[in-house]
């Protein structure tokens, strides 16, 4: 686990056990500030268990700071693949748009007689 003393996190409710693996498929609940035994300020992780209980371990701030950067990563790149998305269907819909005009002149220009000699 994220917590060098133990390996394994044991669900008091229902007696489930988690390596890191398992652990990192949970359902992530989030990220806490909280105090050690000591009452130094730490970080805790939340995830849900199968059976619906919050398990707790302590995270390392480091690890934290990268799944905050991660998440902002993730975060980023998805604005600008939506916004990049949004752009080129706007770009989709102007072409038709100046398509449909280009027709519409061709065709008053005809009507008017504009064009023959």
């Amino acid at each position: 686990m994220t917590d060098s003393v133990q390996d394994r996190k044991v669900c008091t409710n229902c007696s489930l056990s988690y390596d890191l693996e398992a652990w990192q498929t949970l359902a992530l609940v989030g990220y806490q500030a909280a105090g050690d035994p000591q009452g130094r300020p730490i970080a805790i992780e939340l995830r849900n268990c199968a059976c619906g209980t919050t398990l707790v371990v302590p995270v390392l701030l480091a690890l934290l700071r990268r799944r905050v950067d991660d998440c902002g990563e993730r975060v980023a790149r998805t604005a600008a693949q939506t916004a990049i998305a949004i752009l080129s269907e706007q770009v989709e819909i102007a072409e038709r748009e100046l398509r449909l005009l280009r027709r519409r002149a061709i065709v008053a220009q005809s009507r008017a007689g504009v064009g023959e000699d």
